[in-house]
């Protein structure tokens, strides 16, 4: 499934992208701009960096052309759109489950181990109930 977001604040994003919690964090990796758009802008092979990517978003290119778009005395431009993929929710449900019944099977000898050792093992606060 796809989900589409408009990017709101080209600077909120440029903070959101760029964030050090998140995986896709510009520094863990050594991300490079490529591509044809890269190309046409003159970055093509360069580092991506929060400021660039930030004045990107704004509208504003590394040649000084301005992209924004003025409507009634107002700045209209967009900075972008935020796709999100994800399995659909059978295939999550479905993952969630092999997992615990994974976890649900009996292991070998793990049965024995609890009436071996007596109580060692146990949970003091569960009375087996």
């Amino acid at each position: 499934m796809m989900s589409i977001g408009s990017v709101k604040s080209a600077g909120s994003a440029g903070n959101y992208y760029t964030d050090k919690d998140n995986y896709y964090v510009i520094g863990s990796m050594d991300e490079r701009w490529q591509g044809k758009g890269a190309e046409a802008l003159g970055i093509d092979g360069k580092a991506v960096d929060k400021a660039l990517f930030t004045e990107l978003l704004k509208g504003k290119l590394p040649d000084g052309s301005d992209l924004t778009r003025i409507q009634d005395g107002a700045n209209k431009h967009r900075p972008g759109y935020d796709l999100t993929f994800s399995a659909p929710k059978a295939c999550r449900s479905w993952r969630c489950w092999a997992a615990i019944s994974a976890l649900s099977m009996p292991q070998p000898g793990g049965n024995r181990s609890g009436a071996a050792t007596g109580d060692a093992g146990r949970d003091p606060g569960h009375d087996g109930r």
